[in-house]
């Protein structure tokens, strides 16, 4: 045992002496034994070293990647999505453009891939040298993600157009009379063959539209209203 422990001991013992002052030789001993078991530290061997806590692994500590992300113009890019492969997270890039990505540094100083990704833009994969490339900051270009697509219709009508009810018009081609069986081609004989549509007599152009009156028709010659 070193002196100077074997001293704090004593010190310690003699003060407890002092202030109990046990009266016989029993609560002497045990007075000492439970001072010396308090005092008492683990001591290496002779010739053997105390255990000590493991070291860091320098490789195991992380790397902090910064950069900034534009398209071909040259315009920064929010919202871009930047990862490494391999590695759980990402980061995604604010309105300037910047971006910093913390991961971890991968064993042996392997080269990484550097993912970045936006909705309507190419991704781009870029390789990293680590630790050398994460002393500056990185700069990406995204490419447009240009699709082609086919061809697209808009019909719409004009706006004079009539916007009468439909149900109720009936449009007829001209074409139509060439067919009918009228000695004069007339349109007239092609109203009498249309669903609804009633002839009082062969003698008269006059007809009715679903049970109404004659004088309730309307009759309409390339937009223009003939009676």
């Amino acid at each position: 045992m070193p002196i100077q422990e074997e001293v704090y001991q004593l010190c310690i013992g003699c003060y407890f002496y002092k202030v109990y002052k046990p009266a016989n030789l029993k609560q002497r001993v045990l007075l000492i034994w439970g001072l010396a078991s308090l005092t008492a530290v683990p001591r290496a061997s002779h010739g053997q070293q105390a255990p000590t806590a493991p070291a860091a692994n320098p490789r195991a500590a992380g790397l902090t990647l910064t950069g900034t992300v534009r398209d071909a113009l040259g315009q920064p890019l929010e919202l871009v999505v930047v990862s490494v492969e391999g590695q759980p997270g990402g980061a995604t890039t604010t309105a300037q453009g910047t971006f910093t990505l913390r991961l971890t540094r991968p064993v042996g100083d392997a080269a990484v891939v550097l993912v970045a990704r936006r909705l309507g833009y190419q991704p781009t994969r870029q390789p990293l040298r680590l630790p050398a490339d994460a002393a500056q900051p990185l700069r990406l270009v995204l490419q447009p993600d240009a699709k082609t697509l086919t061809d697209v219709t808009v019909r719409a009508r004009a706006a004079d157009a009539d916007s009468r009810e439909q149900v109720s018009l009936v449009q007829l081609d001209p074409t139509t009379a060439k067919v009918l069986p009228s000695p004069f081609g007339d349109f007239n004989a092609i109203l009498k063959t249309l669903p609804g549509v009633v002839s009082n007599n062969e003698l008269s152009s006059t007809y009715n539209v679903r049970g109404g009156n004659y004088e309730e028709n309307l009759l309409y010659v390339n937009g223009f209203e003939v009676y």
